[in-house]
């Protein structure tokens, strides 16, 4: 244990145990996202730099809920060269969204630029329903 006498080996101590691969990640959790919504569509961003998008899954539910996850691991290893300092870490994360309205599963659409991803997510009409949920024609 170092003493706060001695400010670099304290400094040290601390960078050792936020850099630790057993310790816990409070600062990557989660990535950040934003959510809107127009009169036609919902649409989700979320800033996912640094990682390949074959490392990022999106599922859509029936339960209007869609799923966005991340999965990478930092494994890269190299040979004849000593790490100094690693601030690369490996990110599993995965964030939910659920969508007031029902949505077209066929138009949800992704994209992925300069490390923000985005999602399109269509809104599908309401038409007159009952609480039984039954549709009721209108009549002309």
């Amino acid at each position: 244990m170092y003493s706060i006498a001695n400010p670099i080996n304290f400094l040290t101590s601390i960078d050792r145990f936020i850099n630790a691969e057993s310790s816990p990640r409070f600062f990557d959790s989660h990535f950040r996202v934003q959510m809107t919504e127009t009169e036609d569509q919902f649409l989700i961003k979320a800033e996912i730099p640094g990682v390949e998008k074959s490392d990022i899954s999106i599922e859509f539910n029936k339960d209007k809920t869609l799923v966005i996850s991340v999965n990478t691991t930092q494994s890269k290893k190299y040979e004849n060269q000593k790490i100094l300092h690693n601030e690369f870490r490996s990110l599993s994360s995965s964030r939910q969204f659920c969508f007031s309205q029902k949505i077209e599963e066929s138009s949800i659409r992704a994209v992925y630029e300069h490390g923000i991803l985005t999602v399109y997510a269509t809104k599908i009409k309401p038409v007159n329903e009952s609480a039984n949920g039954t549709n009721k024609i209108i009549i002309d």
